[in-house]
């Protein structure tokens, strides 16, 4: 059985290394293989094929040597309506649209505006007027991810 925190530890380490950020890991078991997932990011601009490719080409022979059944690999970016994760997402994706999707079921769009301590922060258009800001705290929110559709 393949160790499972040493794969994700050199995905890791093999992703910064090459100058990119990693986004997210998913691995699942497909039975006799494994689907390994890796989502990469970059600080600007954004993730090409072409970057996919290069990570893909770097990852896949240490993966070869740590597990011993077939597995598939597919890198990627994490897409326009990615999810935001880290306190770094919050900053840098200040300004542009965000779907807030809480725990009882409530959703909300609008411009971001920040996160401070265990609040996100929106700005709400409302109907033609000017926007209100509107306060949600972590413990309410379900998931906060770009909202590239307005």
């Amino acid at each position: 059985m393949e160790d499972l925190s040493k794969i994700l530890s050199l995905i890791h380490e093999k992703v910064v290394s090459s100058g990119f950020e990693l986004y997210d890991i998913e691995i699942k078991d497909a039975g006799s293989r494994l689907i390994i997932r890796v989502f990469i990011d970059k600080k600007f601009g954004f993730i090409s094929i072409r970057d996919c490719v290069y990570v893909s080409r770097i990852l896949e022979p240490f993966l070869e040597s740590m597990i011993d059944r077939s597995f598939t690999l597919e890198v990627s970016s994490p897409g326009a309506d990615r999810e935001l994760k880290k306190d770094d997402d919050f900053e840098r994706f200040k300004g542009m649209n965000v779907e807030i999707l809480k725990k009882n079921g409530q959703r909300f769009v609008g411009k971001l505006m920040g996160k401070v301590g265990d609040e996100v922060f929106i700005m709400i258009d409302d109907k033609g007027k000017k926007g209100r800001v509107f306060s949600f705290k972590l413990a309410e929110i379900n998931k906060v991810k770009l909202y590239p559709k307005i």
